[in-house]
């Protein structure tokens, strides 16, 4: 479905009837996040002292906290309005902090003091698992503010 609107916006794009920029966005994370999502599950199961079953662990993230998600939105709008593009552009909203997921776990343990339990290679990787996310065009003008540290203890520390 994003696929197929990015090529709508495309098509119109460069027809001339719109202006458009799309924003790749990778993982995203932040406080209050109902999603089952990797903080949330391995918090869960810190709390509830027991193992996680995981993949190998040796796919890239790219985690980007949804204020600096925020921002990028703001930052285009802001491209967009300034008439400082052409027609269409994509750009990938990164945190500029790649790393492989099992190092991202550990990250996680270290920051927030909790005894985190993967089983790593527990679980196959998905069919279409993103082993390394797209290196795109960065979206000029913007870095994001929340360094990776700050965000997993702010998250790990909401109940």
């Amino acid at each position: 479905t994003k696929q197929a609107f990015r090529d709508i916006l495309y098509y119109y794009a460069k027809g001339g009837a719109i202006r458009a920029i799309s924003l790749v966005l990778f993982d995203t994370y932040g406080p209050r996040d109902p999603r089952k999502k990797l903080f949330s599950l391995l918090k869960q199961a810190a709390r509830e002292n027991h193992s996680i079953d995981m993949t190998p662990g040796e796919q890239i993230v790219d985690m980007t906290h949804v204020n600096d998600v925020v921002a990028a939105y703001v930052r285009a709008g802001e491209i967009l309005f300034k008439g400082d593009i052409e027609k269409f552009e994509i750009y990938a909203v990164s945190s500029g902090r790649r790393m492989k997921l099992k190092e991202l776990v550990e990250l996680a343990a270290r920051e927030t003091g909790l005894s985190i339990h993967p089983n790593w290679g527990g679980r196959e990787y998905r069919s279409n698992e993103v082993m390394v996310p797209w290196m795109g065009t960065p979206l000029p003008d913007w870095r994001p503010k929340i360094d990776l540290e700050t965000g997993i203890r702010e998250v790990f520390a909401e109940s």
